[in-house]
């Protein structure tokens, strides 16, 4: 099984730079989730795989998101930028 300590913590420090809190973190699927009340974020960690819950718009999905977009995903989760995919991501 793979040790995922260094890409949670890096997750971790971002969500917590942007003001969010950490809710849940459910091992068996790779998931990590946070809110700043309006909004939850879940990052499937395994894959980089980000949903973006408002309680104004429909679930939206991020896929293949590398660290350097994370946090404009934190910064502005409801904007309309599209996911930047990384080709060899750094994490």
């Amino acid at each position: 099984m793979r040790d995922w300590t260094n890409r949670i913590e890096r997750i971790n420090n971002i969500a917590n730079e942007c003001g969010y809190e950490k809710v849940d973190h459910q091992e068996n699927i790779c998931m990590l989730s946070y809110t700043d009340s309006e909004t939850r974020i879940n990052i499937y960690y395994s894959k980089m795989t980000v949903a973006i819950i408002h309680k104004k718009k429909p679930t939206e999905y991020k896929y293949s998101v590398g660290m350097n977009y994370l946090e404009e995903i934190f910064d502005n989760p409801t904007g309309e930028k599209e996911a930047i995919i990384d080709k060899e991501p750094t994490w």
